[in-house]
């Protein structure tokens, strides 16, 4: 196609997305000035639509529901070995909140992803497959993925390969967001300040493991800036929490 075809069609869809728009405030009030002249709703509002939808929090408007969370929930317990019968009212309700916000912070991940270029995080299926397999290597026993499947109410393995997918995804946007590499300064420095608890010893053995300290302290330092003046704050009054449904169990 040459480009004053190119031209003319992107310039023939601007007409027809005009005139739909037009038509839209000003002839047959369509979707768009409904939206635009709706009343806000009150909280009263808002609360009994969110109870009614199970809805435990919206994220732009995005709902995350009562059951994810619940999900989300029984999946950790599950990891460490427990249910929800082994936890104390005031514990599940300290990890509601604490996977709540998790949750929270993966829409808003998933968002910004979605906003850039989508192609950048796109993760290759050889390595989803990969990452797969070693997931399935963390249950020795075969029917364990199983019992996690119909404790977490997951769709089967489908399922399985879009979460680790979503994580593969979640990691290389973070890893693109914050840099945590170290220095040989940063080694030696750290060496300097600890030399006394640190006895004999050769640089090259004791480096690789002190790099991988710095690293950890790095990463959980720059996620937790990233998360406060990126993720939230980018944010800012576009997160809701219903409090009445999270803890709906407990009230």
């Amino acid at each position: 196609m040459s480009i004053h075809n190119k031209m003319a069609l992107r310039m023939g869809i601007y007409l027809i997305f005009l005139s739909y728009l037009v038509g839209d405030l000003f002839v047959f009030k369509g979707p768009v000035f409904v939206s635009l002249n709706e009343p806000a709703k009150d909280e009263k509002s808002e609360l009994a639509e969110a109870k009614a939808d199970g809805v435990a929090a919206r994220v732009y408007q995005r709902p995350i529901f009562k059951k994810q969370l619940e999900e989300a929930l029984k999946e950790y317990l599950w990891r460490r070995g427990r249910s929800l019968d082994e936890t104390s009212v005031s514990e599940r309700r300290m990890l509601r909140m604490l996977i709540l916000d998790q949750l929270i912070d993966d829409e808003l991940i998933k968002l910004q992803i979605t906003v850039t270029e989508s192609e950048v995080y796109a993760i290759g299926e050889e390595i989803l497959s990969d990452e797969v397999e070693i997931e399935n290597r963390r249950y020795l026993d075969p029917s364990a993925f199983k019992e996690l499947a119909i404790q977490s109410g997951w769709q089967g393995f489908k399922e399985q390969k879009l979460r680790v997918m979503a994580r593969l995804q979640r990691e290389l946007y973070l890893e693109s967001a914050t840099h945590t590499q170290v220095s040989d300064e940063e080694v030696h420095n750290w060496i300097e300040n600890h030399r006394e608890d640190l006895g004999d010893f050769q640089f090259d053995e004791l480096k690789p493991s002190i790099v991988e300290l710095l690293t950890l302290e790095k990463k959980d330092a720059q996620w937790r800036w990233f998360r406060l003046n990126r993720l939230r704050h980018r944010a800012e009054g576009k997160i809701q929490v219903f409090d009445q449904v999270v803890f709906e169990e407990e009230s």
